[in-house]
């Protein structure tokens, strides 16, 4: 597994699993719309925003207006150091008023995040601010979470420090117990955790966890690699029991889903964490020339065919072929394929390499 540094936001997770990772090959839709809303409510420029993004930036700007009036400061996108992880943390808006600063984060997400007194992020935040600005006596962090219809509080003073260090560095303690000690009986796979962690390829723990799966859903005995990440196995016959586990918890994974649908469709059910999202049907047109004519007032013809799309090259080879002559049809596709090509009007791809199991 591999370890990387921690930031305020990532110390909830490194406490609930120590062998936590950042992952940066991770789904980045959420995010880049959370920098997106962020960069608005730092400048208060909405352009480029959808009408449902501009009513969330709207809520939290109008919160935070009566705090900016008569305000010592008001700073926005501050930088800090979180002490003992030392890293470099940035609080949204940050607001001084008689000696007590208002740390206000942004959350932009759809669920609610741990309330802001014991939050780890806030509280790391509210560590950097009380020892490094020796002016303030309070530190209140506010998290804004406007899709919620939710604004958690927590209040700090310089007596919470000693708890604020102690829980960082017992979390900071029980990492370097995983990772250099390798004391993998720390580890705590979870739903929440695992999705979002950069060390789930590689994690004996998870990997415990689908050894079960495998052992009880395999038709027949099944082996399991000796090593736990693909990236170690160095024989033919490794890869292939690796091979063999992974078909098992793939057949798990596609039942899985195709029963929880039927759960709630047929018996009206609902499943704690998750909800019933119905994508449109795919719209096809299935007589291309009824709908030139239909369109063909609108359209140019050059017009009509580029809104087609590519052309199948296997319904083209079908429909030469069907008019060929018996013992010409290959011939026809060939010939077909050449003049195309010859033309510059016929791509290919990148053939599609894949390991189909033997049979037999």
């Amino acid at each position: 597994m591999k370890q990387t540094g921690i930031t305020a936001s990532g110390l909830k997770y490194a406490e609930i699993c120590p062998g936590f990772s950042n992952d940066s090959d991770g789904d980045t839709v959420a995010a880049d719309e959370g920098k997106l809303l962020h960069k608005a409510c730092e400048t208060g420029d909405l352009t480029g925003l959808t009408d449902e993004q501009k009513e969330q930036v709207e809520k939290c700007l109008g919160f935070i207006a009566p705090m900016v009036a008569g305000a010592d400061r008001d700073l926005r996108e501050q930088e800090m150091r979180v002490p003992i992880i030392n890293r470099r943390g940035i609080v949204d808006r940050l607001i001084i008023k008689n000696r007590t600063a208002y740390a206000i984060d942004w959350k932009f997400g759809r669920n609610p995040v741990d309330d802001a007194e014991i939050n780890n992020q806030g509280q790391a935040y509210a560590l950097a601010l009380l020892k490094g600005m020796p002016d303030i006596e309070r530190v209140v962090v506010l998290f804004v979470s406007p899709r919620c219809n939710d604004i958690s509080k927590g209040e700090f003073t310089q007596a919470d420090v000693p708890r604020l260090e102690t829980r960082i560095m017992t979390i900071l303690a029980r990492r370097a117990a995983v990772f250099e000690e390798a004391r993998e009986d720390l580890l705590n796979p979870t739903d929440e955790i695992c999705r979002y962690c950069g060390n789930r390829g590689t994690c004996p723990a998870l990997y415990s966890k689908a050894l079960v799966v495998a052992q009880n859903y395999a038709d027949t005995q099944l082996d399991i690699p000796p090593k736990f990440h693909p990236s170690t196995w160095t024989t033919p016959e490794e890869h292939s029991i690796g091979r063999r586990l992974a078909l098992v918890l793939e057949k798990w994974v596609e039942s899985v889903k195709s029963h929880n649908l039927q759960f709630v469709m047929d018996a009206g059910q609902t499943i704690p964490g998750f909800e019933m999202k119905t994508k449109s049907g795919k719209r096809e047109i299935r007589d291309t020339l009824a709908a030139y004519a239909a369109l063909k007032d609108d359209l140019t013809v050059e017009e009509f065919l580029a809104a087609c799309g590519p052309v199948s090259m296997t319904k083209l080879e079908e429909a030469v072929a069907a008019r060929a002559k018996r013992g010409e049809k290959s011939k026809r596709k060939e010939a077909l394929y050449e003049r195309l090509t010859d033309m510059g009007i016929l791509e290919t791809g990148r053939d599609v390499y894949y390991l189909a199991r033997v049979r037999g």
